[in-house]
């Protein structure tokens, strides 16, 4: 029968209309299951990110990882003292750190790497000197190879690019100096925050007696500070606990923490 047949062939184009439709739908609410679970990773992704971001690590203060980044840029050879040119009441950055201060610290690192002996003296080549710059003060810093009134006098040689040492009888005392202390270290990322506590000194008081103050302007004078049976003041935790607070922070680069800036943090006194 035709119309029988007609029927049937309705039927058909029926369900495969169906079936298509249905095959559809199950094609869109999988991209869309496919696009909203794409959306979550990024989404998780993206909060794990600034979690791990966030996510500081304080250090031990005592450390090896602490005290060679606090040594190597606070004693030069004749700054045995300690170099005080971080602590000022401004940000400090590396580009402010003078050449001649910068040679002392090199050759301070030359010594402990046994690429010269600071008793016998001896030479060095400049990229020697390069070198230690780098992992000082990053690959930014501008510095002149010239020969510096140190002690002894490192004489450079630009032909050869090459300093050599004159007599190494050399000597000296500290006299008053700032007393410092790493307080805290914070590492964030490739960052590494030194928090150290200053007291600076000044000599010029009646009783002859150094005196400290919390400022680096010194215009705020401590009394209350432990001082041993010769009148020295103790360069401990209570003391320095009323010094000013430096950030010093140092950035990975190139597989070395290199020293970035020194920035006084600002604190209400109690």
């Amino acid at each position: 029968d035709f119309s029988l047949t007609k029927t049937i062939i309705r039927g058909v184009r029926g369900v495969e209309k169906h079936k298509h439709f249905y095959i559809m739908t199950i094609v869109v609410l999988l991209l869309m299951m496919a696009f909203a679970s794409s959306f979550y990773l990024m989404y998780d992704n993206n909060i794990f990110s600034k979690e791990k971001k966030e996510t500081e690590v304080e250090l031990d203060v005592m450390s090896e990882e602490v005290t060679s980044l606090y040594d190597k840029i606070s004693y030069g050879l004749n700054l045995y003292c300690g170099v005080n040119d971080y602590y000022t009441n401004k940000k400090v950055v590396a580009s402010d750190i003078s050449n001649e201060t910068a040679f002392e610290l090199v050759l301070t690192q030359l010594h402990e790497k046994g690429l010269y002996n600071i008793i016998s003296g001896g030479s060095f080549r400049k990229e020697a000197v390069d070198e230690v710059l780098l992992e000082l003060f990053g690959s930014d810093y501008t510095f002149q190879h010239q020969t510096y009134q140190t002690c002894p006098i490192f004489t450079y040689d630009s032909i050869t690019e090459t300093y050599t040492s004159g007599d190494p009888a050399c000597g000296g005392m500290c006299g008053a100096y700032p007393l410092k202390r790493v307080e805290k270290a914070i590492q964030k990322n490739d960052t590494i925050s030194l928090f150290v506590r200053v007291l600076f000194a000044d000599t010029s008081s009646d009783n002859g007696l150094v005196a400290y103050y919390r400022d680096y302007n010194k215009t705020d004078l401590i009394y209350d500070l432990e001082r041993d049976e010769h009148g020295v003041v103790l360069n401990n935790e209570e003391n320095l606990s009323k010094g000013s607070l430096y950030q010093l922070d140092f950035v990975l680069e190139e597989g070395n923490y290199v020293f970035v800036s020194s920035t006084p943090v600002k604190e209400t006194v109690q």
